[in-house]
C-alpha cells in the first residue's frame, strides 16, 4: 500500500469514527453499547485483502441502510442515514477503484442504477463474519 492510499484509508477510518459518535449521540439509549470487531478474515499484510474487505463492509452498510430506509418513522433518523449512506458509497467506490480502476459500482448497482437494499436481519448475518459480538436478529425484518 502506498503512502497516498494509507492516508486515504486513515481518512476513511476517521470518518467512520465520526459516524460512530454521531450514531451513538443520535440513538442515545437504544444504541448498541459495545461491538467487538473480528477482522480475522482480513490479511492486513495483503493490500488486496484489506481493500476487498473494506469494500465488502462498506457495501453491507450501504445495502443495510437502504434496506432499512423505509422503516424509519423519525424524519431526523431518515435524513441522517440518507446523508451517511452517500459517504459510505464514496468509501466503497474508492476502495473498489483502487483495486480495479474505473470499476465504480460494479456488482453493487441494481438494474435501475441504484445501490442494493437488503433487510436488517440479512445485514446482521452478513456482518457477523466481522464481529465477535453476537446479535439476535430474529425480531428484525427479513
Amino acid at each position: 500500500m502506498d503512502h497516498l492510499e494509507l492516508l486515504a484509508i486513515t481518512d476513511v477510518r476517521d470518518q467512520e469514527i465520526a459516524h460512530k459518535g454521531f450514531l451513538q449521540s443520535l440513538l442515545g439509549k437504544v444504541a448498541i453499547s459495545t461491538i467487538t470487531p473480528d477482522f480475522s478474515a482480513v490479511t492486513f499484510a495483503d493490500r488486496t485483502s484489506v481493500l476487498t474487505n473494506a469494500a465488502i463492509i462498506e457495501d453491507i452498510v450501504i445495502s443495510g441502510i437502504n434496506g432499512a430506509a423505509n422503516l424509519f418513522t423519525n424524519k431526523s433518523y431518515a435524513a441522517a442515514f440518507s446523508k451517511m449512506v452517500t459517504v459510505e458509497a464514496r468509501h466503497s467506490a474508492y476502495f473498489r477503484d483502487i483495486l480495479t480502476p474505473n470499476s465504480f459500482g460494479n456488482n453493487v448497482i441494481d438494474a435501475n442504477g441504484l445501490d442494493q437494499a437488503i433487510a436488517p436481519a440479512t445485514v446482521i448475518t452478513n456482518m457477523q463474519v466481522y464481529s465477535q459480538t453476537k446479535y439476535d436478529s430474529s425480531k428484525l425484518p427479513k
